[in-house]
This record gives C-alpha cells, sequence and structure tokens, in this order.
C-alpha cells in the first residue's frame, strides 16, 4: 500500500485541498523554523547536546 502513494501523482488532490495562499503560508513557515532552529541552539548553550542538535537540524534541513 504504501508503495501506491510512493508512485502515485497526488497534486491534484493536494491543490484541491490547499489554496495557494495556505501553501505559500506553510512553506514561508517552514522555511522560518528550519532557518532558526540551529542559530538559536547555538546561542542558548554552547554544550554538545546543543551544538550536535543544531549539526543535525541542519543536515536534515540540507
Amino acid at each position: 500500500m504504501g508503495l501506491l502513494f510512493a508512485f502515485a501523482n497526488l497534486q491534484p488532490t493536494h491543490t484541491r485541498l490547499y489554496s495557494r495562499e495556505r501553501r505559500w503560508f506553510v512553506g514561508a513557515l517552514i522555511f522560518a523554523v528550519a532557518t532558526l532552529i540551529p542559530p538559536a541552539l547555538m546561542f542558548y548553550s554552547r554544550g554538545l547536546p546543543f551544538v550536535s542538535g543544531a549539526v543535525g537540524s541542519l543536515l536534515l534541513g540540507s
């Protein structure tokens, strides 16, 4: 069942469900949050867990 969704074209359904403005808003929100999380972790603390979290989120985002 999972492979069916992997190869199915879901763009028409996605277009019917979400307006253009909503898609732009969600995209901008995701970009802003993904951009702000690593510096926030770096400025919050210089400890190894926070630096590792910042590097990890940068790697996942790229």
